[in-house]
């Protein structure tokens, strides 16, 4: 990934999609993603994350990135709500697809924590390789659009958490 300057203010524009540094200086990085025709948008504070440029899926955009001292990787997906429902029924929806795969999930608890609604399991191998791979979505609904922020860390150690919590906590409907 190429790194960007840091407290340069970045503001790319493509297909609606806004993901920007808000300049704040060394050590902060607000990123942002709109959805295209909404006056809001999501932001989360990821310091010390390399973010690739927005996409679009099939139904809304994207964004992901890793931060490399932590190994905390992240995506976000801001698409059309699948129907009317609030964090809980967007948590149902995309938990549905994702307890399908078949990667074994351990661990595995759900919570709510203000607007959010949160899954958190542990990936403990991959092709019968120990990699214990921590993973947290947590989901939301605003305004007709279904948020799923996931984020993951291989080889983790319970003293990791903070760095989950930091990013949840920093997560927002904001302009």
């Amino acid at each position: 990934m190429t790194r960007l300057p840091r407290g340069l203010l970045i503001g790319t524009l493509l297909f609606g999609m806004l993901v920007a540094d808000d300049g704040a200086g060394a050590g902060s990085s607000r990123v942002k993603l709109a959805y295209p025709g909404k006056a809001w948008a999501f932001v989360v504070d990821l310091p010390g994350f390399d973010m690739q440029p927005p996409g679009r899926t099939m139904d809304g955009v994207m964004v992901e990135g890793a931060n490399e001292t932590s190994g905390l990787v992240v995506s976000i997906f801001l698409e059309k709500a699948a129907r009317n429902g609030d964090a809980v029924a967007c948590r149902k929806h995309y938990w549905k697809k994702t307890r399908k795969s078949p990667m074994p999930k351990t661990n595995v608890m759900l919570s709510e924590r203000g607007s959010m609604a949160v899954v958190e399991y542990l990936i403990p191998s991959f092709m019968e390789l120990p990699i214990n791979q921590k993973n947290y979505n947590a989901y939301m609904s605003h305004d007709g659009v279904w948020i799923d922020v996931h984020l993951s860390k291989v080889a983790f150690e319970p003293a990791d958490t903070a760095l989950f919590e930091a990013v949840l906590r920093s997560i927002r409907i904001g302009k």
